[in-house]
């Protein structure tokens, strides 16, 4: 699943500038274009390196020629059609690579396949537009009240905002920051003790400092006794679960419907400036079962 945008004024940037590679051969670029095409460069460089991708997989990927793959990551440009057809198959925004109206998320997505990096995408554009309604999280305290808390109880006294999404996919949970807000995206579509599991995980990632820098959550990451900060997120993770809770599902089910109601409270607040295909589609993430 990709989230469609689209993008008001005149050429991809909205300010009436020209397409990459729209102009006709031989002639020199303006400065303002040349510089754009290089900040698209820098931009579209390290969200390959966050995939651990090369222009030929790229290619492979999305059907885009190496070589035309080659010419946006060295600054020449191109067409904005071949950019649309390789971004969509990376998960990402070409009108906002472009615009430059870009942050970029530490996430690590090199062990996803394909078809998981369009479901990482439309979760960090979602981020990207409701983040400024979400409330900025907090440690709890000492380790002590930390031990004492189920991963439910310890989500709520972090105020961390908790996005769910079902989809068939091996990606199961993961951590979005960008400035003093974040929020952890957890895949529902599973045993409860599992979804528990890894809401627990990224609970460790937060508490230990290092939610921004790890990769995005699968089966094989949740289990990597090897890398240290999965090891560490998956030591606290344990203690949580040892916690006592009553009723463990109803616990769940109550964070996530507050998760849903943040989510969409947050949507509200920006939903005049939407277009409603992409109200439509945070609506499904919250509440279908993707495919």
């Amino acid at each position: 699943m990709v989230l469609e945008w689209s993008q008001g004024g005149k050429g991809v940037a909205g300010h009436g500038d020209p397409e990459p590679g729209s102009f006709p051969p031989g002639r020199r670029l303006p400065a303002s274009a040349r510089a754009r095409q290089q900040g698209l460069a820098r931009r579209l460089r390290y969200e390959f390196e966050r995939r651990g991708l090369g222009a030929q997989e790229a290619s492979e990927a999305s059907g885009v020629p190496a070589g035309t793959v080659e010419a946006f990551l060295s600054g020449r440009g191109g067409r904005f059609r071949d950019l649309r057809v390789l971004c969509r198959s990376l998960g990402l925004n070409p009108f906002r690579l472009v615009a430059g109206s870009y942050e970029p998320f530490r996430l690590r997505l090199h062990h996803l396949r394909p078809r998981d990096w369009l479901l990482q995408g439309a979760l960090e554009e979602v981020f990207r537009l409701v983040e400024p309604g979400l409330p900025r999280p907090a440690h709890p305290g000492a380790a002590g009240a930390v031990d004492a808390m189920p991963p439910e109880a310890l989500a709520a006294a972090c105020r961390l905002t908790v996005f769910p999404f079902r989809c068939r996919s091996e990606l199961a949970a993961g951590f979005l920051a960008l400035g003093p807000r974040a929020a952890v995206f957890l895949n529902t579509l599973g045993p409860p003790e599992r979804v528990r599991l890894a809401l627990a995980h990224e609970l460790g990632h937060f508490l230990c400092g290092h939610g921004r820098d790890v990769a995005a959550d699968t089966p094989a990451t949740l289990a990597d006794e090897a890398d240290p900060a999965e090891a560490a997120a998956t030591r606290l993770a344990r203690r949580l679960l040892e916690v006592p809770v009553r009723d463990p599902e109803a616990a769940l089910e109550r964070l996530l419907a507050e998760g849903r109601a943040t989510i969409l409270e947050a949507v509200g607040a920006v939903a005049p400036r939407l277009p409603a295909a992409a109200f439509v589609a945070v609506h499904s993430l919250l509440y279908r079962e993707l495919r």
